[in-house]
């Protein structure tokens, strides 16, 4: 069964987490708390221990029925060796949480909030546990722990990390919602979990039947603007979330699991479907002048950077940095034109035109850009200058003397040569 959990974890999420964890060099980090848990004190299963003090903790005396669909469903999801200790919290809120652990011999926590398990059924409970598990089994918590060491402030992050963490923090939350399907093994009660985390009322109270919540869940994802679902958040918007899990529903996937067949090598429906709701949980491009903005972004900052030879680290950065604006994750794009380099002038002839023709407004925003991106190694130089006049005058049809006045405003606020001089020397 652990290999049907990896199966139908969304690739898209489990890359983007692969790639964080490379630049936030995440398994050296993780050492550190390793040996910072282990050696903190000898009782290094305190936290747990402490817990019981503030919360019920649902053990096999006196954890009831409880106990019993905890323990069902780690049998069920084939982890029953999985080390989990399950707290139950007098908290009104209706919500869950699973705390990681590094040690075999030291206990994963779950917590389950007593606002979300009043007139619950089974399988609903069910669900619950099983999208907490797969936290556990997926190693979210321990990144989440990384993340909050190195960025502790969100918005701090650099952009093009911000909108990755954020698209990631999502997929993963459809990721373990399927894992909760498999633990629940209903479609209607999973949708029933579902209404309670989105409404947080029980679905009967106001005779919903499921059929008629799937269809309004349909119809407000058709009527909710694109961009609704890629504002910054921990969790996707409840329609996008709640579609995500109907498409698993209605997947080859699925039904081969619910009748205990073989999963399917490649299922291409259930992949069109994911990547529709990621595209709306992203941060993207969506209109033509964002598109074409984009594209000039590309090929123009492409040409400053390599105006003066190879790329700086500074500037490679502040170039996904400003890229991150139109789409979540820019690196894989970048590389692939810093590599071959083709394409770089049709993409720029053809962005510019439109820019310069359409909106001269937004053209004179992207120039701001370029001088940002040509000034981000705190250096700049005649080549360079001449890339930036090239650009502006010729494919933005920007007046000269306008490039001159940015360019002297551009020093006045962000050139500091010094800087790069000490760098240079080792100061």
């Amino acid at each position: 069964m652990l290999s049907i959990i990896e199966k139908i974890r969304i690739p898209q999420e489990k890359h983007l987490q692969e790639h964080m964890e490379s630049a936030l060099n995440a398994p050296l980090i993780s050492e550190l708390f390793r040996y910072k848990d282990r050696y903190r004190d000898d009782d290094h299963d305190l936290r747990n221990r402490e817990a019981k003090a503030a919360m019920f903790p649902v053990m096999k005396k006196g954890g009831g029925t409880l106990y019993r669909l905890c323990r069902e469903v780690q049998r069920d999801l084939g982890i029953p060796h999985l080390r989990v200790d399950y707290f139950l919290s007098n908290d009104t809120d209706a919500n869950a949480t699973a705390r990681f652990s590094y040690f075999s011999d030291t206990a994963h926590r779950i917590v389950l909030n007593s606002g979300l398990l009043h007139g619950i059924s089974e399988k609903e409970i069910r669900f619950v546990i099983g999208h907490e598990l797969a936290h556990l089994v997926y190693g979210h918590g321990l990144f989440w722990r990384i993340r909050n060491l190195v960025y502790p402030d969100f918005d701090g992050m650099p952009r093009f990390l911000r909108g990755t963490y954020d698209l990631w923090r999502k997929l993963g939350e459809v990721s373990c919602d399927r894992v909760a399907m498999v633990a629940c093994g209903d479609v209607e009660e999973g949708m029933k979990a579902q209404f309670r985390l989105y409404a947080g009322v029980d679905m009967s109270q106001f005779q919903i039947g499921t059929l008629n919540f799937a269809n309004t869940i349909r119809d407000l994802v058709d009527e909710i603007p694109g961009s609704t679902g890629a504002g910054y958040n921990t969790h996707p918007i409840s329609p996008l979330r709640i579609k995500a899990l109907i498409d698993f529903s209605c997947s080859s996937t699925w039904k081969a699991i619910a009748a205990g067949n073989p999963l399917p090598a490649n299922d291409r429906k259930l992949a069109a479907w994911t990547e529709e709701i990621s595209n709306r949980m992203a941060t993207a491009a969506r209109t033509g002048v964002e598109h074409a903005s984009f594209d000039f972004l590309i090929a123009a900052g492409y040409k400053i950077i390599i105006a003066d030879g190879k790329a700086s680290a500074d500037e490679y950065i502040c170039f996904l940095n400003l890229l991150s604006g139109y789409t979540y994750w820019p690196k894989d794009k970048i590389d692939k034109i810093l590599k071959r380099g083709k394409g770089v002038s049709d993409l720029l002839n053809r962005s510019s035109r439109f820019l310069a023709k359409k909106h001269p407004d937004v053209a004179r925003e992207l120039m701001w850009h370029l001088i940002e991106l040509m000034l981000s190694d705190k250096r700049f130089n005649k080549k360079e200058l001449e890339m930036l006049f090239w650009l502006a005058e010729k494919r933005l049809k920007i007046p000269h003397a306008e490039v001159v006045d940015a360019m002297l405003k551009g020093i006045e606020t962000r050139y500091a040569p010094m800087m790069a001089f000490t760098a240079e020397i080792g100061l």
